[in-house]
């Protein structure tokens, strides 16, 4: 593992993670997401896609590509 893809797995599980409380709080804890909520899930499942390519094929253009998704789930959180 190289250090581009060392460093590729903060956003990855971060999205990850994010992701999978979202779920939980829909799926086991019953409460229905905001629309906004709703909007948010899907750069994160972008980033998700683009961090595994990046582990499977170290590109520092996929892993720009992953962080600038990350980055507008924040954008729209804001």
């Amino acid at each position: 593992m190289n250090a581009l893809q060392r460093r590729s797995l903060g956003p990855l599980l971060g999205s990850v993670l994010l992701l999978a409380g979202a779920f939980g709080f829909q799926y086991l804890g019953g409460v229905a997401p905001c629309h906004l909520c709703l909007l948010q899930r899907w750069p994160h499942a972008v980033a998700i896609v683009l961090g595994l390519l990046v582990l499977a094929w170290p590109k520092r253009g996929l892993a720009l590509l992953a962080g600038l998704a990350v980055l507008t789930g924040a954008a729209i959180a804001a």
